[in-house]
Formats: C-alpha cells, sequence, structure tokens
C-alpha cells in the first residue's frame, strides 16, 4: 500500500492516514501502547529530515495522533507538520515510510514493523508577513 501527502513550507497542516496491511484492504490493529512512526527522508537508510512518532511532539509541536486502533473502523492517524518543522524542509519530493513499534513484540530488536512507503511532497509559500497584523 502506497500515499501521499502534501505539506506546505512554514504552514502547519494536517492529513489523515488509513493504516492498512500490506495486502492493501485489510486494516492494521493497533494496540493503545504501540507507537506509530511517520518518517520523511530522501534516500534509502539516509537520516530522516523529520521523523515523527505518537508517543511524543516534536520540539516544535509537529505529532502524529492514533485516531482508530483498528480494525473496524479502520485504523488511522492524523499527522500534523507544524509551521516550524515544514520551515526546516526545502520544496520537492521526499520518500516515507510509516510504521509501528509493535510494544507486544518480546524481541525489541524485531519491535518496529513497517505497513506502507509513499511520498510527501513539500510545496513552497508566498514569503512575506504571516501574522495576524
Amino acid at each position: 500500500m502506497s500515499f501521499s501527502v502534501r505539506f506546505n513550507k512554514n504552514r502547519t497542516s494536517d492529513d489523515v492516514l488509513s493504516l492498512f496491511e500490506t495486502d492493501g484492504t485489510t486494516s492494521v490493529t493497533l494496540a493503545a501502547s504501540d507507537v506509530v512512526r511517520f518518517k520523511i527522508y530522501r534516500r534509502d537508510q539516509a537520516t530522516p529530515v523529520l521523523d515523527l512518532d505518537s508517543a511524543a511532539p516534536s520540539s516544535n509541536d509537529s505529532k502524529i495522533t492514533v485516531d482508530e486502533l483498528g480494525p473496524s473502523p479502520t485504523a488511522s492517524v492524523t499527522i500534523r507538520v507544524s509551521q516550524a518543522d515544514a520551515l526546516a524542509i526545502d520544496p520537492g519530493v521526499y520518500s516515507a515510510e510509516v510504521s509501528v513499534v509493535d510494544d507486544s513484540e518480546t524481541d525489541p530488536a524485531n519491535a518496529i514493523k513497517h505497513f506502507q512507503n509513499g511520498y510527501v511532497f513539500m510545496a513552497g509559500t508566498g514569503g512575506g508577513d504571516i501574522g495576524l497584523t
């Protein structure tokens, strides 16, 4: 299963993703203690330009909120990229990964499970005043 999301440089954006198994139709079933991760990166195994998880927000308040645990309704998350985090990412196309750290896994080395790959489109935005006045 793949996805694409669009975020805007220097703007706060929210996007909702439904989480499916590799067949693309079966909902993931999350436990409340699992951690969903979202990574934006340029190359395989490169340091992500943004690495978010549902355990805690970034220092700029970007975060993942688990909306539904699945399977019915389908597991879903809201990805919020804050204005400050979006400012630090150059416009362009990035690879992205959604994974889940399975809290029930007995071997910590095998706890992270890949669910979906996709693309992030970071759009440029206009300069100038962005405040209330």
